[in-house]
């Protein structure tokens, strides 16, 4: 749970706009735990250079940020045991207590085979991670409100498969992650969190990545799209980070 003593995440996606804001505050809020962020890269020292990267933009919006109980390590969650070094792995099995499956692909234009292999492989690849660990309280899959696909109306959280199409791959293949860990249920300690479209901090903005709303709202503001095609009456589901 988060505030009790020697928790230690293990946090997937951390280079990314949703995981470089789970960054800080998992620290924040958990003044004891230790946080060890996966990185795919060459080796530990373009592991610790990436993981710099983020931090020098962490700092810019949380001033006085503590890095002392942070290490990055090289993975990758397309391969078996998250592609880690066998002493890293050893370590890692050892006292994890939570793990954070922040990354995947939001290609909405993806293939489905390069969808499928990031998201519902790399989950299958993070839970399997989490599984192996011994002190494991549990595993938090970031999923996607649009594994309702085409359904209109009423949306259930206790609702996945009800026969729904989808709009894109990437859609599908959230769908097919989020499946295969309900399926773990009774072997893994899970919990699913399903975002809509993340955009900025609530209170002044600020971002990592600008995709999704970004793009669109760019170009509304250079003049580039002079009209939008769409019923004034919709609303548009952004969530703030």
């Amino acid at each position: 749970m988060l505030g009790a003593a020697h928790n230690h995440y293990l946090l997937t996606g951390g280079t990314g706009g949703l995981g470089s804001e789970l960054i800080p505050r998992l620290l924040a809020h958990d003044p004891s735990a230790r946080l060890t962020v996966l990185i795919r890269s060459t080796g530990p020292a373009h592991a610790r250079a990436r993981l710099d990267e983020v931090l020098s933009y962490v700092r810019c919006f949380y001033p006085g940020f503590d890095a002392s109980r942070l290490v990055a390590v090289c993975g990758d969650v397309t391969r078996d045991r998250l592609g880690v070094a066998r002493s890293d792995f050893a370590r890692l099995v050892g006292s994890v207590t939570h793990v954070v499956h922040a990354a995947a692909s939001i290609d909405l234009a993806g293939s489905c085979e390069d969808l499928r292999r990031n998201n519902l492989g790399g989950t299958r690849n993070a839970a399997g991670f989490a599984a192996r660990c011994r002190q494991l309280q549990c595993f938090l899959m970031v999923s996607t409100a649009y594994v309702a696909g085409r359904r209109s109306g009423e949306v259930l959280e206790d609702e996945l498969d009800c026969g729904q199409d989808f709009v894109n791959h990437y859609e599908r293949s959230k769908f097919e992650a989020e499946a295969w860990v309900r399926a773990q249920a009774g072997r893994l300690p899970s919990v699913i969190v399903r975002p809509s479209i993340v955009v900025g901090d609530s209170r002044d903005g600020h971002t990592l990545s600008f995709q999704n709303m970004y793009m669109p709202l760019y170009y509304i503001g250079i003049g580039a799209l002079g009209e939008v095609p769409g019923d004034v009456e919709t609303l548009v589901d952004l969530v703030p980070i």
